[in-house]
C-alpha cells in the first residue's frame, strides 16, 4: 500500500483546478487494480470526473472508470464510460489506444454476453495494434476461450510469445508470465493437464499480491487435473491466501473458479461448494453468473445432491448465452435426465 498511501497524500494537498490532481487521480485508479482494489478504481476515476474538466489524462480516467464498473458488474456504465475513452482516441488518432479502447469495449460486451459481437471487435483491435503490447491479443484470447475456441486462443497466446524479445526487464518478465499464465490455464481447459503443468512450471515468478494468488490457484487446479499428492494442500493452502488478502471479491474470482475446478477434480464437496457460493456473491454480469451456476451444479453433483445440481445447471442455461459453461451444463442436466 506504499505508492497508493503516498498518491493519496499528495492528491489530498492538490486541487481539482491543477492538472498533477488527475494524474494523481489516474495512479490512484492504476495502483488500486494491482491492489486487487476495483472498487477504488472506480472511485478515483468517477471522483476525477466528476470535476468535469478535461485533463490530458481524460481518456485513461474513463477508461479506468469502465474497468472498475466492469468488474463490480457495473455493465451500463462501464459500456459508456469505455465507448467515451475510445471516441477521445479516435479523435486524437492514437492508433494503439484506440485498439486498447476497442479491446476494453469487448471485454464489456464480452461480460455481457454478447460475444459476437465481442469477438468482432477484439479481433479488430489487434489488427490495428501489431507491436509487442500483450493486451489486445490477452483479451482477445479471453473472448475466445469464454466460447470453446481453444485452439484459436492458444495458437494466438503462442505466436505471441514467440514475438516477445526476452529482456531483462520487469516489463517482459511480466507481459512473458501473464500469457504464460493464460496458455496453462487454457491448455488445461482443453484436458491437457500435462502439457499445461510444463507451461505453468516455466511461467516464472510474478510479482504482486493478485499475480501470486493467480499462480497459487492455477497451480492447486492443474495438480488436482494431474492427481498429485500435492493438489489437496495447494487448494487449501490458495484458499488461504484469498482469505487473508483482503481483496475486493470482483478481483478474485477468477481465481476461486479454478478452486471450485480443483474441489471438483478432487471430489472435495465442502470447498466446492463453499467456492461455488462464493462465486455467486460476487458481483455478477450475465457471463459470470452463467458460469457461477455451472458451478453450483458442479458442486452439488459430486456431493450427490440431484435437486441441487439440477437447480445450478439449469439456471445457468437460463442465461440463454452461449458459452462454454452453459454447454457443459446442458450437457449435465441431459445425463441427469437418462
Amino acid at each position: 500500500m506504499g505508492a497508493y498511501a503516498a498518491f493519496e497524500r499528495a492528491i489530498k494537498m492538490s486541487r481539482p483546478t491543477e492538472s498533477i490532481y488527475y494524474y494523481l487521480a489516474t495512479e490512484l485508479g492504476t495502483t488500486s487494480v494491482s491492489l486487487g482494489r476495483q472498487d477504488l478504481t472506480l472511485y478515483w476515476a468517477e471522483h476525477a470526473l466528476s470535476t468535469r474538466l478535461e485533463s490530458d489524462v481524460h481518456g485513461s480516467l474513463l477508461n479506468l472508470a469502465g474497468l472498475g464498473a466492469r468488474s463490480l458488474g457495473n455493465l451500463d456504465s462501464a459500456e459508456r464510460y469505455c465507448a467515451q475513452g475510445l471516441d477521445i482516441a479516435r479523435t486524437a488518432g492514437n492508433m494503439k489506444l484506440v485498439s486498447h479502447g476497442m479491446s476494453n469495449l469487448a471485454l464489456v460486451y464480452e461480460e455481457c454476453g454478447e460475444y459476437d459481437r465481442a469477438l468482432t471487435l477484439a479481433r479488430e483491435a489487434v489488427g490495428l495494434n501489431a507491436d509487442e503490447d500483450t493486451l489486445c491479443r490477452s483479451i482477445l484470447v479471453v473472448i475466445l476461450s469464454a466460447t470453446g475456441r481453444y485452439k484459436e486462443a492458444i495458437d494466438v497466446l503462442q505466436s505471441t510469445i514467440a514475438t516477445l524479445k526476452p529482456a531483462s526487464t520487469a516489463i517482459y518478465r511480466d507481459r512473458r508470465g501473464s500469457l504464460m499464465h493464460h496458455l496453462a490455464g487454457i491448455t488445461a481447459l482443453t484436458g491437457d493437464f500435462e502439457n499445461a503443468w510444463r507451461v505453468y512450471e516455466d511461467t516464472g515468478e510474478r510479482p504482486g499480491v493478485l499475480q501470486g494468488i493467480s499462480n497459487s490457484t492455477q497451480g492447486a487446479w492443474l495438480a488436482a487435473g494431474l492427481g498429485r499428492a500435492d493438489a489437496r494442500e495447494r487448494m487449501i493452502k490458495s484458499y488461504a491466501e484469498i482469505e487473508a488478502a483482503h481483496v475486493h471479491p470482483a478481483a478474485v474470482r477468477n481465481h476461486i473458479k479454478s478452486l471450485v475446478r480443483a474441489a471438483v477434480l478432487l471430489g472435495d464437496a465442502d470447498m466446492a461448494s463453499r467456492c461455488a457460493d462464493q462465486m455467486l456473491n460476487h458481483p455478477q454480469s450475465p457471463t459470470s453468473k452463467s458460469v457461477s451456476w455451472f458451478y453450483v451444479g458442479e458442486a452439488a453433483r459430486i456431493s450427490g445432491d440431484v435437486a441441487g445440481s439440477r437447480r445450478g445447471y439449469e439456471q445457468s442455461i437460463a442465461s440463454g448465452l452461449r458459452n462454454v459453461a452453459v454447454e457443459k451444463a446442458r450437457a449435465r442436466l441431459s445425463e441427469l435426465s437418462r
